[in-house]
């Protein structure tokens, strides 16, 4: 892990993390979140993504980068402050760093048994 321009934190091929997958409801658009803990680091990156994991090997990602959430999320399960839904974890696991290919990272995800290599906007 290195540190890049604007203190931004980089990745590399190879390199391990901790992921969750939360399925969020009881808001006007249901979405799933990955949250990825590179280790330490304090808050973890987040994606909101339309489908299940279990559709993510199927073709491009439809995933956006949201806001980093707080590191309570990898075990939280229940409903969300101030009416914001709620969320409940569909999926954890392993992954690895494959690459870097401009503003992208290509990961991979062990989900369900199987490895899903996704590319996510970083």
């Amino acid at each position: 892990m290195t540190r890049g321009q604007g203190d931004k934190v980089t990745r590399e091929a190879g390199e391990a993390f901790r992921f969750v997958v939360l399925h969020h409801t009881g808001i006007a658009e249901a979405h799933f979140d990955l949250l990825i803990d590179w280790g330490g680091e304090g808050l973890l990156w987040a994606w909101r993504v339309l489908k299940g994991p279990a559709e993510w090997g199927c073709g491009p990602l439809a995933a956006v980068r949201i806001q980093d959430h707080r590191r309570v999320y990898l075990t939280y399960e229940g409903e969300i402050s101030e009416g914001r839904g709620e969320v409940k974890r569909v999926a954890e696991g392993m992954g690895e760093v494959l690459g870097r290919e401009g503003n992208w990272v290509r990961v991979r995800l062990g989900i369900g048994g199987e490895a899903v290599e996704v590319q996510l906007p970083a």
